[in-house]
């Protein structure tokens, strides 16, 4: 039986989030009080990060405290321009 060529492919596999990126994205969220800056540090879309807290209670409150660290920081802002050149 031959493949139907008007079929839409499978969409690959999506690649799960490893702790180790998370723990930089946070980091990166923390310093820059921006979910897209931090989900480019480490090369992923803020949609996904976005799905993710909103289905895991516990990386929401992650991303939570870290957006409060942003937010208490005296020095906000700072860490927005090593991202973006880096």
């Amino acid at each position: 039986m031959k493949p139907d060529p008007t079929a839409r492919p499978q969409s690959p596999r999506r690649r799960p989030h490893r702790p180790a990126d998370l723990a930089a994205f946070l980091e990166a969220l923390a310093l820059t009080g921006n979910f897209a800056l931090a989900a480019r540090a480490i090369g992923r879309t803020k949609g996904g990060l976005y799905k993710r807290r909103a289905r895991d209670p516990a990386f929401a409150a992650a991303c939570a405290a870290a957006l409060a660290k942003f937010h208490s920081s005296p020095h906000r802002g700072r860490g927005v321009r090593s991202l973006q050149t880096g």
